[in-house]
């Protein structure tokens, strides 16, 4: 499954007595969080009610059917700025947002963001460890270069991981705090099942068959938490 992600922009302070307070960093938690929160659709985002033709106001919201064995997250880093067009010159190629994103090596918890019906049996419960990253160097999407950082080794909660760094022919043996400082553009998680059967992964389709489905109230595909009022 792949999720392309937005970036989730920085916290600002609780009060204006903290004005110097540092914002809260980026993570990746906070991306998923914003991906999945529900969106209130009013004004001109109503949605048109399918059994009364009339535009009601509703709440669209995603979730996930699925736990796939491998999930591919996207970070959305490049943004159209549209600079060239505005002066009536030639597109400027989007420009990369180059905030570091903070995320985890192991125990990435999906299961908030799942849809009521597809909790995981009792006694099951799935995770995600990071396997792999690729990095973009570059300050616009016209230009740079990217690089891999590549774990090989026991998984599962077994023993850690040895992380490497392909750089074209270089490869480099990395710590993990190498990794986590990276400014990772694309991440590669697999699921690792806990709990009763500690140890075990996905890839007996015990989480699923590796399709992820968002819908919405209002005609999604998947399964939304409210709607509009009938009319």
């Amino acid at each position: 499954m792949d999720l392309s992600l937005p970036l989730a922009p920085l916290s600002p302070p609780p009060t204006a007595a903290d004005d110097d307070a540092p914002a809260e960093p980026l993570s990746l938690l906070s991306c998923l969080q914003m991906f999945f929160a529900p969106e209130e659709l009013q004004g001109e985002e109503r949605y048109t009610c399918e059994r009364c033709r009339t535009p009601q106001n509703c709440r669209k919201s995603l979730c996930l059917l699925h736990l796939p064995p491998l999930l591919v997250i996207h970070l959305l880093r490049f943004r159209d700025t549209d600079q060239g067009a505005a002066s009536g010159g030639q597109r400027q190629a989007p420009v990369k947002a180059a905030e570091h994103v903070s995320f985890p090596l192991a125990s990435l918890d999906l299961s908030p963001f799942l849809c009521d019906s597809a909790a995981p049996a009792p006694g099951r419960a799935y995770v995600y460890e990071l396997c792999a990253l690729i990095e973009h160097h570059g300050a616009t999407a016209a230009s740079g270069h990217y690089t891999a950082w590549v774990g090989t080794g026991a998984r599962c909660g077994g023993a850690a991981q040895q992380w490497y760094h392909v750089d074209d022919g270089r490869v480099e043996a990395v710590d993990e705090a190498a990794v986590a400082g990276a400014q990772a553009y694309l991440l590669f998680y697999s699921c690792c099942e806990i709990g009763e059967s500690r140890g075990g992964d996905c890839s007996d389709g015990g989480a699923g068959d590796g399709d992820g489905d968002g819908g919405s109230d209002g005609g999604g595909d998947g399964a939304g938490d409210g709607g509009g009022d009938d009319g």
